[in-house]
């Protein structure tokens, strides 16, 4: 890679980063069970709604159909071309009402485990009326339904919202330092933005984390990341197929480093949040980023390390195609964050105006209204 020359060689942070990832191992084609999932319409689970419900996915063959086309709104489908078969994946926007949120399509097997799943939650006496059928099956998917791991993330998950202050219903919303921390653009999650296989790619900043305010702590920050993250978890595509971390290191300086917040993330991010990390690419990083890198590797688990690689930017493209990222980063995906901005006060307001949250599949909104 361009940086071997500089001293970031897989010597310094292991195995993982001494050889490129291939482009082929993301151009495999969804697997079968996949396929059936997301081709299967809502109206069949919920013939209630059977006007406003949008197929989860859809096969639509190329050289009869047009494909879908992309649009400005925030709230467009997503174009993602498998290069093995001849459809294209038309995901649900995130953007949705409350009578026409996604809901995953479960095999058997995997409704045995959310059956299991319920008995055990019964047991759990400090947190059981919290805790929502989608809100399990959130984390069943994140622990690929096994559900030993997946109650012991989601007591950690428990006490982690209990220890930051976010267990009570009204703290999960849209408040003034959330707001703060979405708009100074550190955490970028368009739900347009996916690689080949689905993955929701998520864009970090740290060169913008000088812009916090004084008064914003290290738990406003972990509270601003839920809060983004919960809105694509919501997702069943995402609940799959998981999330693509970009950490844009491109200007970042040794002040823009706050070790506190960085172990408080990377402790959220893996055992507390209900979310599936297929890769993190980390781009261009500084030269101080070797000496930094040793202070924060022990508190990476292995099975995690071995998923991040170090990218210049042309070699994003080796992970998602074009069509999946931002242009911003060599993509084709057209990005304007003051839209994202106006489309999450939207959604607080339909909050407001209903008394509820607008997906009640996402966890953050779990709590039962009071």
């Amino acid at each position: 890679m361009a940086y071997a020359q500089q001293g970031y060689t897989g010597a310094h942070y292991g195995s993982q980063y001494q050889q490129p990832i291939p482009q082929q191992q993301y151009q495999q084609p969804m697997p079968q069970q996949y396929q059936q999932q997301y081709q299967q319409p809502i109206q069949q689970q919920q013939p209630v709604q059977q006007q406003q419900q949008q197929p989860v996915q859809q096969q639509i063959p190329v050289q009869q159909q047009h494909p879908v086309k992309k649009s400005e709104d925030l709230a467009k489908h997503t174009e993602i071309k498998n290069p093995n078969q001849d459809y294209i994946v038309a995901a649900t926007p995130i953007h949705v009402s409350p009578s026409s949120a996604p809901v995953a399509k479960l095999t058997d097997e995997e409704m045995q485990s959310l059956e299991e799943m319920k008995r055990r939650v019964q047991e759990e006496p400090d947190f059981k009326e919290f805790v929502t059928e989608p809100m399990m099956i959130e984390f069943l998917m994140a622990r690929k339904f096994e559900v030993d791991r997946a109650l012991v993330l989601l007591r950690s998950h428990m006490n982690w919202r209990r220890e930051n202050g976010i267990l009570n219903r009204d703290n999960l919303r849209l408040d003034p330092v959330i707001l703060h921390e979405i708009e100074s653009g550190k955490l970028l999650t368009d739900t347009s933005s996916r690689d080949g296989e689905g993955a929701q790619i998520v864009y970090f900043r740290p060169s913008l984390m000088s812009k916090t305010s004084e008064t914003t702590t290290t738990q406003d920050f972990c509270r601003a990341v839920f809060f983004l993250l919960q809105r694509c978890i919501s997702d069943p595509i995402t609940q799959r197929q998981g999330f693509l971390f970009i950490c844009d290191l491109r200007g970042t300086k040794m002040t823009s480093v706050d070790y506190r917040l960085i172990r408080a993330v990377i402790d959220m991010l893996q055992n507390r949040f209900p979310g599936r990390l297929k890769r993190v690419l980390l781009l261009e990083p500084p030269r101080f980023f070797k000496m930094a890198f040793k202070m924060i590797k022990p508190l990476i688990a292995e099975k995690y390390l071995q998923k991040m690689c170090i990218v210049t930017m042309p070699e994003i493209l080796d992970h998602a195609p074009a069509s999946g990222v931002l242009k911003e980063y060599g993509g084709d995906v057209d990005y304007d964050h003051s839209r994202f901005i106006e489309a999450v006060r939207s959604e607080e307001k339909e909050k407001k105006l209903h008394g509820e949250a607008v997906n009640p599949n996402a966890s953050v909104t779990g709590v039962p209204l009071a």
